[in-house]
């Protein structure tokens, strides 16, 4: 392949109109040819550039209409925050301990655990469409000890203590075999 119809081929191929074949043969004309492997690498270079360039203009057009929807999203935000109850009120046992290190999580400073009583976390869970609503500000995937944590500040988010419960933990496979020893043993 001539220098010419390289050329050609780095411009199709930037188009995404190149074969495999053509794509194939392209690559081997620039392993052997040093300056066709310099064009190639300019071409890009300045293709990443004109990407870049036009992201920005679509970013700088949007910019202003962005500008307007943060501004009506605050106050849409300082509305809804007058209408939540104040911290103190909402929920101030809210709280978890890390049984293996006692590190205490909550998002109240002056809280004190020893006033409560200690209850573990079970994952049954049934949330209003509202707390649901919530969680989409969150990441795909998310302690929902965390997101508790944070949102019990300002929504009641409650516990119920089942008495007649009874829950195993099968997270591991001596739980797992644990488990299975206390079901065929008759302990559930």
């Amino acid at each position: 392949m001539d220098c010419e119809k390289a050329l050609e081929l780095m411009s199709a191929e930037l188009d995404g109109m190149c074969t495999e074949q053509e794509r194939a043969a392209l690559q081997a004309h620039l392993e052997a040819c040093a300056d066709c492997r310099e064009t190639y690498r300019r071409l890009h270079a300045l293709d990443e550039t004109r990407n870049i360039t036009h992201a920005a203009d679509k970013l700088y057009m949007t910019q202003s209409a962005l500008s307007k929807r943060i501004k009506a999203l605050e106050q849409e935000l300082k509305a809804l925050k007058k209408q939540l109850p104040k911290a103190k009120s909402a929920n101030p046992s809210a709280f978890t301990t890390n049984v293996r290190t006692g590190e205490v999580r909550s998002p109240f400073p002056d809280f004190d655990p020893c006033s409560c009583k200690r209850l573990s976390f079970c994952g049954v869970q049934i949330l209003s469409d509202r707390v649901l609503r919530m969680m989409e500000a969150w990441p795909e995937k998310f302690s929902i000890i965390d997101f508790y944590l944070a949102a019990c500040a300002w929504e009641n988010i409650r516990g119920v203590v089942a008495k007649s419960l009874r829950i195993i933990d099968i997270g591991t496979p001596d739980k797992l075999a644990e488990a299975d020893r206390l079901v065929c043993g008759g302990a559930f």
